[in-house]
C-alpha cells in the first residue's frame, strides 16, 4: 500500500493487480476496506489488456457486488469495458474511461472525488498500464505500510 498526497487529499494506493481472478480480487478489496474504514471514498482502478478482455468483464461483474465510490478504467480497449459496465447496470456517474493514463492524470482525476482520504485499489492486469501506475505510486510513496 502506497501513500501519496495530492493537494489536500491523501491517497492510499493498493496494488492488487496480481489478484487477477474475481473471487480473490473481491476478497482483497473487502479485506483492505476493513483495514481502512476511516477513508472517505473507495476508488477502483481496473487495468485492462486487449488480450484479457474476458477477465476484465468478469471483474466488472464482480464489482456489482462491491461497494465503491468510483471506477477508473485504464489501459487497452477501455471503451469496450465501459460499454460492458453500462450494459450490466453499473452507474455511469461512477465510471471514468481514462484509456491509457499516466499516474499524474489518474491522481488528478481521483482527487476530484469529494473526499479528504481515498482508498484506491488497482485491480486487473499488472501488464501494460497497471505497471505504469504501480511505479508512479511506488516512487511517490510517503509512508511504508
Amino acid at each position: 500500500i502506497y501513500m501519496h498526497k495530492s493537494k489536500d487529499t491523501e491517497l492510499h494506493f493498493v496494488h492488487a493487480f496480481a489478484a487477477n481472478d474475481p473471487e480473490s480480487t473481491e476478497f482483497v478489496i473487502n479485506s483492505v476496506k476493513e483495514l481502512y474504514p476511516h477513508t472517505h471514498a473507495v476508488a477502483i482502478v481496473l487495468s485492462t489488456r486487449a488480450d484479457r478482455i474476458y477477465r476484465s468483464k468478469q471483474l466488472v461483474m464482480m464489482l456489482k457486488e462491491v461497494d465503491f465510490d468510483h471506477l477508473y478504467l485504464i489501459g487497452e480497449q477501455t471503451n469496450t469495458i465501459y460499454s460492458y459496465a453500462l450494459n450490466n447496470k453499473l452507474d455511469k456517474k461512477k465510471i471514468t474511461d481514462c484509456g491509457w493514463v499516466t499516474g499524474l492524470k489518474l491522481t488528478n482525476s481521483a482527487v476530484k472525488l469529494p473526499a479528504k482520504e481515498i482508498l484506491m485499489m488497482g485491480i486487473g492486469n499488472i501488464g501494460g498500464n497497471g505497471g505504469v501506475i504501480v511505479e508512479y505510486y511506488k516512487k511517490r510513496n510517503i509512508k511504508n505500510v
